[in-house]
């Protein structure tokens, strides 16, 4: 039989040496998922979506309390937000009605009461929410390259909402 002999130094790593090696990982994993675009083109899209949504609600909330008619100018920029002053259609001023562009690369189409619209002349906006609270019924689907789709419908009654995916 063989005697065991302890040895002088015992191999392996010490706690400390782990420890370092854990935070450096955990650094890596985070700076990598921070850089890292996880919800991709989609998302942004859908959130570009929910937020024009939202403008448009608003846009028709304040043509109400204002008694004013406001409109929503479409084309391949972007949309922009109008209000009738002086007989003719000029873009709002407030900073919450500031142009919203496009994210590229995208498509765009507007169908107003069925009907496609390819180009809006800011002369004559296709979507106009009325002092009484009625509005252009339209719908604006936004289509991005990687497949990513968002509608946003408004209804006579002005109702602005947004589907995404399979429910646009």
């Amino acid at each position: 039989m063989i005697p065991f002999v302890a040895p002088d130094r015992a191999r392996g790593f010490s706690l400390i040496e782990m420890l370092a090696v854990v935070v450096v990982i955990g650094i890596s994993a985070a700076v990598l998922l921070l850089s890292a675009d996880l919800g991709g083109a989609g998302a942004r899209q859908r959130d570009t979506g929910r937020e024009l949504a939202a403008v448009m609600s608003l846009l028709c909330e304040e043509a109400v309390l204002l008694t004013r008619q406001r409109a929503v100018h479409v084309d391949d920029l972007g949309v922009r937000f109008l209000t009738w002053e002086g007989g003719a259609w000029v873009d709002l001023e407030d900073p919450v009605f500031r142009p919203r562009p496009f994210l590229q690369p995208m498509s765009w189409r507007l169908a107003v009461g069925g009907r496609s619209v390819q180009t809006t002349d800011p002369e004559t906006p296709a979507v106009v929410c009325y002092a009484s609270g009625e509005l252009t019924p339209f719908e604006l689907t936004l289509d991005h390259q990687t497949g990513g789709r968002v509608t946003i419908r408004g209804t006579a009654a002005g109702r602005v909402r947004v589907a995404e995916g399979s429910d646009a």
